[in-house]
Formats: structure tokens, sequence, C-alpha cells
């Protein structure tokens, strides 16, 4: 911890050790810590906004794309539904995620999703890096979480 953290909270009266530990599932009536710009607060967990919770729906064209861009994807989606009626499609990369963002991807059409294994076809920063391509079929899902530090790729979790 942050010595200037362990501060605050000692400023505040509070002690690091005297801090319970939340019990999983969590209730909502725990109490978090809050530091921004060198102030804390304690916030309910219950009142802390989870960024990335919003769904995209895209209709991928069928053959090859590359970096793909589906309208309204941001830093902000967690959830991308993919419908490939219209053919099978493979997805040489996926345009660049925020560091850390965390994205289901799933095929809700009745045509195979492939994501291609660091393909030249996309931009290096939109490829995927995974061992092989990956192929999801009608309702499979995988999750993508996009990596900024030197690597800057998405890192495929089948």
């Amino acid at each position: 911890m942050v010595a200037s953290v362990r501060q605050n909270l000692n400023n505040a009266g509070i002690k690091v050790t005297d801090l319970p530990a939340a019990t999983v599932p969590l209730t909502g009536d725990e109490i978090m810590m809050v530091v921004q710009g060198g102030l804390s607060k304690q916030v309910a967990i219950e009142d802390v906004v989870v960024s990335g919770l919003g769904r995209v729906a895209y209709v991928s064209p069928a053959g090859a794309q590359n970096d793909v861009a589906p309208p309204g994807l941001d830093d902000t989606i967690m959830f991308l539904d993919v419908d490939t009626n219209a053919g099978n499609t493979q997805w040489t990369g996926l345009l660049a995620g925020a560091h850390g963002q965390r994205l289901i991807v799933s095929n809700l059409g009745p045509n195979q999703l492939r994501l291609d294994a660091m393909n030249v076809g996309s931009a290096a920063a939109n490829r995927f890096r995974e061992a092989s391509n990956l192929i999801l079929l009608t309702n499979m899902s995988t999750e993508v979480v996009y990596c900024a530090l030197g690597v800057d790729k998405w890192l495929v979790i089948p």
C-alpha cells in the first residue's frame, strides 16, 4: 500500500488493520475506501459505478474482416454480440481498446466467427494474440482483454 494512502487512512482515524475483509459474494453493505487526488473517503460498495457494462450488437459481413470497428464499441462496452447470418466470417483484428478493457465476444448467428491469431491483415494494435485461430460456433463466447503495456493486442481468453 502506498505510504500516502496509509497516511490518509491514519489521518481519517482508520487503521489499515482495522478494515474488515469483505465476504464473497458482496452484500452491498460493504464500505470501500476511495482515494482520489490525495483525498480519501468511505463509499458504500453499492454506490460505486462500474464502467464497462454496456452491450453492442454487431452484424458482421461474411468473409475476412480486417480492423473490425463495430459502431458504438468503446471502453464502456463489455459485451459484443455478433450476428453471423451473412455467412462464416473471420476477424483478423478488432479496433484497439483501452488498457485493461475486458470484452465478452459472443457469436449469436448460425455461422462461424473465427478470431485469427496475429493476422497481418489488421493493424498490429488491433490483432488477437492467441496460440491459434479460435472458432466460435453458434452461442459460443470468449473473453478478450486489451493490453497496452508493450503488448498492444487483444489477449484471447478461451
